[in-house]
């Protein structure tokens, strides 16, 4: 939307403008308090989804101005319009503070990741060499990369695997000699893995 048709459609601002100068009545009252909740979570939608930071700001600065005008050639506002016309005043500027401290620090306001609350856990119907088969071969075939198409090595696709499932897993590379060069059972988990998905299949 718009500047000028959020401030064309701004209720706070339209009712400001027309409520008579005296004291409000109930109605007049909780029309206000109405508004002014719908202007705050306008202006956190906006600020939420608006892109240029400078289109923001631009909007700020015509409200603050519609507002300030407001107060200066009303005649006689009463106390609560004053009230209000002051909250919407203090709240804009604190958005518009906001703004420019996200346009002056943009990796220290950028928005952290979304952790993980409830981690994953390797069962404990397996064990960590059983992990360590799906690694290996994982990482033989190449079959994950970085975002850039480029090999990831095996120690860090090890880590990978430990945050993911909440493991620690000592000396990846020793691990992983140990996997390729058992005598017995040298594909024992993905074998289970296999027969696992067979079964599956066939129900």
């Amino acid at each position: 939307m718009r500047t000028e048709d959020f401030i064309a459609r701004c209720k706070l601002l339209s009712l400001l403008r027309t409520l008579p100068d005296r004291d409000l009545t109930s109605d007049e009252r909780l029309q206000l308090i109405s508004a002014f909740r719908l202007f705050v979570r306008q202006i956190a939608h906006r600020a939420r989804t608006e892109e240029s930071k400078l289109d923001l700001l631009r909007l700020y600065a015509c409200l603050r101005t519609a507002f300030k005008y407001l107060k200066v050639h009303r005649s006689v506002p009463t106390k609560e319009q004053g009230y209000f016309l002051d909250a919407a005043l203090s709240f804009l500027e604190t958005e518009r503070r906001i703004v420019l401290l996200q346009l002056r620090y943009p990796a220290a306001t950028a928005a952290e990741p979304p952790k993980n609350e409830v981690p994953l856990a390797w069962s404990s119907a397996f064990t960590l060499a059983d992990l360590m088969e799906v690694v290996v071969a994982l990482h033989t075939l190449g079959a994950v990369r970085k975002p850039n198409g480029t090999p990831v090595t095996f120690k860090d696709l090890v880590r990978a695997f430990e945050r993911f499932l909440n493991v620690s897993i000592l000396n990846p590379d020793r691990c992983r000699y140990t996997t390729i060069n058992r005598k017995l059972h040298l594909t024992k988990f993905l074998d289970t893995m296999r027969e696992a998905l067979v079964e599956l299949s066939q129900r």
